[in-house]
């Protein structure tokens, strides 16, 4: 049984000294960022055996985007309100892998302004308690 596995990372010998160029298939990496997919720049570096500044300086040469899911802050602090609600003790990180499960990429910075605003004495509570420690 022969089974054809696509080579998603090549090598070109450039003729100058040092290592030879990787060339990464551009389907495969945009799918890779496509919306539908989360996948992280290390992990998938580390899945393609290259340096993550090597795939982050093809993405950009290829002018590859990572995409975030285009989403109000009104929108995003109703969803933290409900959440709050639902799991009253769980945090950002727990937020955001309900975010990621449901197929939404958000920037870190944005979920945790948000946090800050919805549930602003619980935020100033949990960093006061964790500077005491």
């Amino acid at each position: 049984m022969n089974v054809d596995i696509p080579q998603l990372v090549s090598e070109l010998q450039t003729g100058h000294h040092g290592r030879p160029k990787k060339i990464i298939d551009l389907n495969y990496l945009q799918e890779a960022f496509s919306s539908s997919h989360l996948i992280k720049l290390v992990d998938l570096a580390s899945l393609l055996d290259v340096h993550q500044n090597t795939l982050h300086s093809y993405l950009k040469q290829h002018r590859i985007e990572c995409r975030y899911t285009s989403m109000s802050n009104e929108v995003l602090d109703c969803l933290v309100k409900e959440f709050k609600k639902q799991c009253p003790d769980s945090g950002l990180w727990y937020f955001i892998s309900f975010l990621r499960n449901q197929g939404i990429c958000m920037q870190y910075s944005r979920v945790m302004q948000s946090f800050h605003r919805v549930d602003c004495l619980g935020q100033v509570l949990h960093d006061h308690c964790m500077k005491r420690r």
